[in-house]
């Protein structure tokens, strides 16, 4: 059992601030010094100049690179002025490049969906093109995407608003749906260019246009996804990363394919106590006037694309940083992405202690524990939230796609208010929310002056 008080925590999350300064600090410098030492050895890699698939990737790529570094930031509607003047700064080296493209593809073969909202120009496309100019920070942070179009003529294209980039084809930037009306609106109502600028509403309306996850894109069909044990395998992403450009960035690092292929544990799937959907299934133990420290790490992930090396780290990391500092190994339940089938092994003396790694996807354990820990007096002393998920621009966390079908429904996301909703009139000594996430300050602004005691909430724009 931990000792009591609020200061050992300040200590915890203090420790976390070195961490995320050190780590950040190596995590950006050597992505820099790894791009400029592989790169070189990556042009011995790519393909032949004969190769037509890949000379098309490279012109649809400096095509999308050369209209995000011409934007003019005084009339950029999809973004903010900030994002767009980072654009004309970033160098490939600093910019990821997904490409959907089929070698014997027809006009129309493409559609693309978000998964927190429309796209406008909706239908079949022959390409699509996604920059990630942020490939350091989770997802919830500007993607830049592109359609690409068969045209009859240079002067079909423009007539679109659309840019011609040879070969009879045109490139259009994607945008969500009703974006471009929405500003519309409210430009007309607000005249002066510069309070629209710099005014709350411009924010909120760049906001809803920006585009922050990279979009589902697969081939169009009249077929519905297969169902294999009751559960859709749902569609292929045929959005890939490219790191075979020369110039751009190398693709980030992912989980294993056959460890992010579907749920560990789907209550749909497998019919047992480990899988049910209550507090149960992850062991919750809240003795009344046994007190101690208490921790819940929430890592979601979306998709295979999402659900990275180092977010699997950074809940390792935290982790081992409760545990030096007290936390029993019972106390602390995790909550990752699709769930691992492996849990975090220590050695404890003679023996080995496996602590095991629940879906982020199980919202409904994962809520009716922290609502338990909460719920009875004398119970927890501290309890820890450690948030690192990606995020919309409200701060709603995503957990994980399970039906596979590109949008995000109700039991696939967390927002703040269900998170405030399960922490209101918490009984624990204090409250610690280290939100290591996007847009992580909509937690702070969501929280009501006297309702919630003894809460701190540190945020971070997370790795």
């Amino acid at each position: 059992m931990a000792p009591r008080g609020t200061a050992r925590m300040y200590m915890y999350i203090n420790l976390l601030v070195l961490y995320k300064t050190v780590y950040g600090f190596l995590l950006n410098s050597s992505t820099e010094s790894l791009n400029e030492t592989l790169l070189s050895a990556a042009t011995t890699s790519v393909p032949s100049a004969d190769s037509p698939e890949y000379l098309t990737r490279l012109r649809w790529a400096d095509s999308a690179f050369t209209y995000i570094k011409s934007l003019n930031c005084t009339e950029v509607y999809f973004t903010s002025p900030r994002e767009c003047n980072h654009m004309l700064n970033v160098r490939k080296r600093n910019v990821v490049v997904y490409i959907a493209q089929e070698e014997d593809s027809i006009d129309g073969e493409f559609v693309a969906m978000l998964p927190d909202s429309g796209l406008s120009r909706a239908g079949t496309h022959h390409g699509v093109v996604a920059l990630d100019p942020h490939p350091d920070a989770n997802f919830g942070h500007l993607v830049i995407v592109f359609f690409i179009d068969k045209v009859d003529s240079q002067a079909d294209c423009e007539r679109t608003k659309g840019t011609y980039i040879g070969n009879d084809e045109c490139m259009k930037l994607a945008l969500k749906h009703r974006c471009r009306n929405a500003i519309e609106r409210h430009r007309r109502y607000n005249t002066d260019a510069d309070l629209i600028s710099s005014s709350r509403q411009a924010r909120k309306m760049v906001r809803r246009c920006e585009i922050n996850f990279l979009p589902l894109v697969h081939k169009q069909t009249s077929q519905e996804p297969a169902v294999v044990d009751g559960i859709s395998q749902g569609y292929e992403q045929a959005l890939v990363c490219r790191e075979d450009l020369l110039d751009y960035s190398l693709c980030p690092s992912l989980r294993p394919s056959n460890e992010t292929l579907n749920l560990v544990c789907n209550p749909i799937r497998d019919n047992t106590r480990r899988c049910e959907t209550s507090h149960e299934a992850v062991g919750t133990r809240c003795e009344q006037f046994e007190s101690c420290d208490q921790a819940v790490l929430i890592s979601g992930g979306w998709n295979r694309q999402t659900s990275l090396t180092r977010h699997s780290e950074n809940i390792v990391n935290m982790y081992q940083l409760l545990r030096r500092n007290g936390f029993q190994q019972s106390s602390i339940k995790i909550f990752f992405a699709n769930g691992m089938h492996r849990g975090i092994q220590e050695e404890t003396g003679a023996e080995s202690v496996n602590t095991e790694i629940f879906p982020a996807a199980m919202k409904t354990s994962m809520r009716f524990h922290i609502r338990k820990l909460c719920g009875r007096p004398h119970c927890v002393d501290t309890l820890v939230l450690y948030l690192n998920s990606p995020s919309r621009t409200d701060g709603t966390m995503l957990l994980w796609d399970v039906n596979k079908n590109g949008k995000v429904e109700a039991d696939e996301q967390y927002t703040i208010d269900e998170l405030l909703d399960d922490i209101k009139s918490c009984k624990a000594r204090s409250v610690q929310i280290i939100a290591d996430q996007s847009f992580s300050g909509e937690l702070s602004k969501a929280v009501r002056p006297g309702v919630y005691k003894s809460l701190l909430i540190r945020a971070f724009q997370g790795n």
